[in-house]
């Protein structure tokens, strides 16, 4: 459900990634069930931000966790 919030309606914060591999950009596959039948979505990698973390340095973190790849941001938007 979008958007995510924590309970008591505090909505967080939020990371998400656009990284290159070339010409090509990553996604992870990622599988969910929705009406009982398993559906399959392809998602940017990213995440919450932590208490204290700038959303850079969650994008960093993001993408170490998810991909174990160590990135770095030339853009932010």
């Amino acid at each position: 459900m979008w958007p995510r919030t924590l309970e008591g309606g505090n909505m967080r914060q939020a990371t998400r990634l656009i990284i290159e591999d070339g010409d090509d950009i990553i996604f992870i596959k990622r599988t969910k069930k929705v009406s009982g039948s398993p559906k399959v979505f392809y998602v940017l990698p990213g995440g919450f931000i932590d208490e204290g973390e700038t959303p850079e340095q969650a994008g960093i973190r993001e993408a170490k966790e998810e991909l174990t790849l160590d990135v770095v941001l030339d853009g932010f938007f």
